[in-house]
């Protein structure tokens, strides 16, 4: 079974609660400071009893996902495009 994470996401007019995966990979604190991108538009779900209302995006190197984030500083909820 893949381990998984409950993270806050602030995507700027609120917080949301994300589930992501690779635990086995990365510490709790690995998420603090980070700025991740995110989808937002999207259907609540619930993922092993916990809701994920966002959901983080993420390549994928041989089974561990590697957080997308953005290389200069960029205000939460900023949209992608």
């Amino acid at each position: 079974m893949k381990k998984i994470l409950k993270v806050q996401v602030d995507i700027g007019d609120r917080t949301a609660q994300a589930i992501a995966g690779g635990a086995e990979f990365y510490e709790p604190s690995s998420f603090v400071g980070k700025t991740v991108v995110v989808l937002t538009n999207m259907e609540t779900k619930t993922i092993a009893g916990v809701k994920s209302e966002v959901m983080l995006l993420a390549a994928d190197v041989q089974g561990r996902p590697v957080w997308l984030t953005v290389g200069e500083e960029v205000s939460p909820g900023t949209i992608v495009r």
